[in-house]
């Protein structure tokens, strides 16, 4: 996927410190502009992470490169600068630039073969769907972020006049889309960075408020709430621009503009970051997964625990401990009602895990920050409700520092987890070792 070679590209991240710890009833991640939270960029599990590097070297072939140029010649020699039938060679010659590592040239190429495309197709032709993932590749190469942010809008608004609302290609753009801003906002890419947290929002409950109006029991909503439950894990820790910005510096698909910006998308956002709002919205989103998995013709034990652990780690969040636990013994009832056709309960709840457990404050790979880097390997119990509980410290690097065990203590003790359950009900854990990675 196009995000997967777009994380790869964002190297060196553009981060700065995280700054001072905010109110919120979970200070285990806590965001700053950029980067958003110390617990993913500040504190890394050691086992936690693995940079899986897919994008294939790309080979050299020159010869490809002189076979489109004469093709696109003898067209437009034959039809003039802006028939249709210049759009394919125009395309191919753009591949073929990027094949061999020219990617000035294949962006120059391949912004002609859109513009021609939207000149003879219209402006929102699925023609051009590859052409524009194709500049994108190429503009990531070249490192033109601003330029891929621009580009990316675009890919996305086509998308959209494209798929159905239930087509599964929609969810693979949308969750593209969604996954290309949380990366640049993690590492800092660009300006007013809520506005990234805001189009990720907007896309998914977009989304499932267009499925639901054809169908309001269609579980096609279910994927949309669960990347909308992701980004409001964000919004709960943003605590960036303060005040409205209303101007964002930028550049468009064909050439630099100025992006206006107004107070009301600050004021749209600045609710959906309200402590009320935000735990309320996280909330509902979960409800309404709950309600649809256990609607389904013939329900899955499986997806409505699921449904039911994400909503318990959604009230452990926020500190209702109460309602969390509650949720995670109703989670295993469900999965122990037949456990010779589904996944073992107890499998599910065996080692308590930091939340949330899904990487959502985690950039792509463990980048340098202006705080000293520092490792260790730490002793410790989780509580029924989700605390660490007797911190030993077994290894530290640097050895004997007191500054880098304090600011370690800090860190884990502002964590939540999910707490193991034993025969269906929320236990302390026994002794658990993790090895940690962390920036002080």
């Amino acid at each position: 996927m196009i995000w997967r070679k777009a994380i790869l590209t964002l190297a060196p991240w553009l981060l700065v410190s995280a700054g001072a710890l905010g109110a919120h009833p979970n200070s285990s991640i806590d965001p700053r502009v950029p980067p958003p939270t110390p617990y993913g960029m500040d504190i890394l599990r050691g086992d936690d992470f693995d940079l899986a590097n897919d994008v294939d070297d790309i080979p050299i072939d020159l010869s490809a490169v002189s076979h489109e140029i004469d093709v696109l010649a003898e067209t437009e020699e034959r039809s003039g600068p802006y028939t249709p039938d210049l759009i394919v060679p125009l395309a191919n010659l753009g591949k073929a630039y990027q094949g061999a590592n020219q990617h000035p040239d294949a962006i120059d190429t391949l912004k002609r073969a859109v513009h021609l495309t939207r000149i003879n197709r219209g402006l929102y032709s699925p023609e051009q769907l590859p052409m524009l993932e194709s500049l994108i590749e190429s503009q990531l190469a070249m490192g033109q972020l601003f330029d891929v942010d621009a580009s990316r809008e675009y890919l996305f608004r086509v998308q959209q006049e494209t798929y159905d609302p239930s087509d599964e290609r929609l969810l693979e753009a949308t969750r593209d889309y969604s996954e290309w801003k949380r990366e640049a906002y993690l590492t800092g890419v660009g300006y007013q960075t809520y506005r990234r947290l805001l189009d990720i929002h907007k896309a998914h409950t977009g989304a499932a408020e267009r499925i639901a109006e054809e169908d309001p029991d269609d579980p096609a909503q279910i994927p949309h709430l669960y990347e909308q439950v992701r980004a409001e894990y964000l919004i709960s820790r943003y605590e960036g621009e303060k005040d409205p910005t209303f101007t964002m510096y930028g550049s468009g698909l064909m050439g630099d503009a100025h992006v206006p910006s107004t107070d009301l998308e600050w004021e749209e956002f600045r609710q959906l970051k309200e402590e009320e709002y935000n735990f309320r919205n996280g909330r509902k989103a979960l409800d309404r997964i709950v309600e649809l998995e256990a609607g389904r013709d013939n329900p899955s034990p499986e997806d409505q625990a699921r449904a039911l652990i994400a909503l318990g780690d959604w009230y452990m969040w926020w500190d209702r401990k109460a309602r969390a636990v509650q949720q995670y013994e109703r989670a295993y009832e469900i999965m122990d009602v037949d456990p010779e056709h589904g996944a073992d309960p107890a499998e599910l709840f065996e080692r308590p895990l930091e939340l949330p457990v899904e990487r959502v404050f985690h950039a792509t790979e463990m980048t340098p920050r202006d705080g000293k880097p520092a490792r260790a390997v730490v002793e410790f119990q989780v509580s029924r409700v989700g605390e660490a509980r007797n911190i030993e410290v077994l290894e530290l690097e640097p050895e004997g520092s007191m500054e880098a065990k304090l600011a370690l203590l800090r860190m884990i003790k502002r964590f939540r987890f999910r707490p193991v359950l034993q025969d269906g009900k929320a236990s302390r854990t026994p002794t658990v070792e993790r090895e940690y990675n962390y920036y002080y």
